[in-house]
């Protein structure tokens, strides 16, 4: 019989490339706010729930039993996150206490299965360090500046606050930008590039930002990852899971129009609405001491998504 896992957060872009993956080792479970199209839904274990509801929350892991828990769910939009900066906290701060507490809850409960939680945070948390500094090392200091980031650091801290202080089998994974087939977020940099480069369309970058250094994780790398931090992962650590290593936005996108056969088209720059940080990428060192490695080039990557968004764009035309 496979042991079950939980993906919360699950009808998202990572979450349903998770439960496809998953789904050959564990019985899979979904919890998610929002509801997809039937053709879509992975599981019929589909639990529509947002998070704030501890009550709710806590019904249905108890239902389920399950020996690992994934949490994916939060607010990853840094624009929606600067709009709306009390749902960006409700989202990525209570509703991820709730998930920590309610884990506590069955790991504590006589004859659980329960045996690991694994929180998705961000390479955010860590802020703008100097180059000097770089890459980022699972010891650096939670940075206190923008709302987003530091939704995402509080997750980070109560996480691993409640491993060390209360016992939970717990850990973090701090990634860089996830991209690959299945990602629809048309607000971020490759998705948003593939469909207009693929539409002979002019990329759009923001201004300032073809010179920013950024760390690019192709989804596949991202859940090898998952699977060796939930088998072998320390309760209480935190792992940093990169990809590309430092890659120069400008170079990302021009890897994209040599993919599609666009390297005629200048890029359309455009003002921006917040500040980002010029540099960030990660040491990885601590993972691959779990037998993780990066297998997937930005090129390789860049080139396995092109189909997905090819198919995408027919599909829409003929919709």
């Amino acid at each position: 019989m496979k042991q079950r896992l939980v993906i919360i957060g699950g009808n998202g872009f990572i979450g349903l490339n998770a439960a496809l993956l998953f789904g050959k080792y564990y019985e899979v479970s979904i919890i998610d706010k929002k509801p997809l199209p039937d053709v879509l839904k992975i599981t019929n274990n589909t639990y529509l729930l947002n998070i704030r509801n501890k009550e709710q929350l806590q019904n249905i892991l108890l239902e389920i039993d399950p020996h690992y828990v994934l949490n994916l769910a939060a607010q990853s939009i840094v624009s929606v996150c600067l709009e709306c900066p009390e749902d960006a906290y409700l989202d990525n701060v209570l509703g991820n206490l709730n998930v920590l507490t309610t884990c506590l809850f069955l790991q504590n409960k006589e004859g659980s299965a329960f045996r690991r939680l694994l929180v998705h945070t961000s390479d955010k948390a860590y802020g703008e360090h100097s180059e000097s500094e770089m890459p980022f090392r699972e010891g650096y200091p939670y940075y206190s500046g923008d709302i987003y980031s530091t939704s995402k650091a509080a997750q980070d801290m109560m996480t691993l606050a409640l491993s060390r202080s209360k016992g939970l089998k717990a850990c973090v994974v701090r990634s860089g930008n996830i991209y690959g087939p299945g990602d629809l977020q048309f607000t971020r940099l490759i998705p948003r590039n593939m469909k207009r480069l693929l539409q002979r369309r002019p990329p759009v970058l923001y201004d300032n930002s073809e010179s920013m250094i950024r760390d690019f994780v192709y989804i596949d790398d991202l859940l090898f990852a998952y699977r060796l931090i939930l088998v072998k992962g320390g309760a209480g650590e935190a792992y940093n899971v990169g990809g590309s290593g430092p890659a120069r936005v400008g170079d990302v996108v021009q890897i994209m129009k040599e993919v599609t056969g666009c390297e005629e088209l200048s890029n359309e720059i455009i003002s921006r609405e917040f500040d980002e940080f010029k540099t960030q990428y990660l040491d990885c060192t601590k993972i691959k001491r779990l037998g993780w490695e990066s297998k997937t080039s930005l090129r390789k990557g860049i080139a396995q998504s092109v189909e997905f968004y090819r198919d995408y764009l027919s599909n829409q035309k003929r919709g």
